[in-house]
């Protein structure tokens, strides 16, 4: 009998990783599956990016409005409402939950309450700036099977009281979209986003730090769109936030920097063009996940401002710096002047793009008539 894969997404970042995934066990005569759209993809606000899922066997589910980004915790709330239903029309097998976001783990919640496996992708990793730092450990004690993006993580599960025979270091599914994604050019990529490519480019992506007060988010903000306005040698593409707190305060901020002639806007460019934006940028500037674990495949240097990704295993191309104006230009300027060294780059930290095949494989070996009641392993 064919084995029920359920998939959650929340937002554009986690769909751009699983979707290589997704599209293995679809593909597969061995598995049915569904993928769950929620959070961000149905808001019209931040791209719409449900219309980017074609490819995929999906099921929307609205939990936020376009009018306003609710409370968090009656966002969860609702989650706990209604994904029970979602997934006891489906009865899965096991659901695979990629990630922090509070949609994430509002869904583990339930799937740990109607006893269906979890397997988690991306546990064991810290990002102190944020509150998804919590959630993502929550998660982990609730998933069953764990799949990591290196060593270090990997340890790093198994010391958070989970037996290391159902942990495995896979590898990153943001490595396998840069190594095997065939990329846009620089033309097609000018067509999309109206972005101008001149001779130094820079991606920039800035979340709320949601660790901090609003007032000092929004600062930091502000001090990194000053620094980019005083370099109008480089072009830069801001991308839309996501939908954390305060994101709409964040977004009115950013619209009053561009101006069409070295800042341009585009809210979600969707996995394959944002992936082909950073291969031919000079650098990335924000707190984005994927100037830590995307740009050094790409050969693109990172400035990562703040604390968001603090913890994260971290390359020699990265440089961090604080959210101040005077330390941002320097830095950029430091990435600009500098010669692409290739031991920079290399080896990456995130594994060799074989992540999706790898978990298929582990996946399709699991004995799911087996499952006994998980223990915390004690380390020796």
């Amino acid at each position: 009998m064919k084995k029920k894969i359920l998939f959650a997404s929340s937002s554009r970042a986690d769909f751009g990783l699983l979707k290589p995934l997704i599209l293995k066990f679809q593909s597969s005569e061995k598995y049915i599956t569904k993928t769950i759209a929620t959070g961000s993809h149905l808001l019209h606000s931040k791209g719409a990016t449900v219309d980017e899922m074609k490819e995929i066997d999906i099921e929307p589910i609205d939990i936020v409005s376009d009018e306003g980004l609710e409370d968090t915790l009656s966002i969860m709330s609702y989650c706990l409402k209604v994904f029970p239903k979602v997934i006891q029309d489906f009865s899965p097998d096991l659901i695979f939950l990629l990630g922090d976001r509070f949609e994430i783990f509002s869904f583990a919640q339930c799937a740990l309450l109607l006893n269906i496996p979890i397997a988690h992708i991306h546990g064991g990793e810290s990002t102190i700036g944020a509150i998804d730092d919590v959630f993502r450990h929550s998660i982990t004690k609730m998933s069953l099977l764990h799949f990591s993006t290196n060593e270090i993580y990997k340890r790093r599960i198994i010391q958070l009281g989970e037996s290391p025979e159902r942990v495995f270091n896979v590898g990153s599914l943001g490595v396998e979209n840069v190594l095997h994604q065939k990329l846009m050019s620089k033309h097609e990529l000018n067509q999309i986003s109206k972005f101008k490519f001149s001779k130094f480019n820079a991606l920039v992506t800035f979340h709320p730090e949601t660790r901090l007060p609003k007032k000092n988010s929004l600062e930091n903000l502000k001090n990194l769109l000053e620094s980019i306005k005083a370099l109008p040698e480089v072009n830069f593409l801001v991308t839309g936030t996501n939908i954390d707190p305060n994101y709409q305060e964040f977004d009115k901020l950013i619209s009053k920097y561009i101006n069409n002639k070295h800042i341009f806007y585009h809210e979600s460019l969707g996995m394959k063009n944002f992936i082909s934006m950073l291969k031919h940028c000079d650098l990335i500037i924000g707190n984005s996940s994927s100037g830590i674990i995307e740009a050094p495949s790409c050969s693109t240097f990172t400035i990562n401002i703040g604390d968001r990704q603090t913890g994260r295993e971290m390359g020699k191309s990265i440089i961090n710096t604080e959210p101040i104006k005077r330390d941002i230009i320097q830095n950029i300027n430091i990435c600009l002047d500098k010669q692409c060294n290739a031991s920079n780059f290399l080896p990456s930290l995130y594994g060799d793009g074989q992540t999706s095949n790898r978990i298929y494989e582990i996946i399709s070996s699991y004995d799911f008539n087996q499952q006994k009641l998980k223990q915390f392993y004690d380390l020796k």
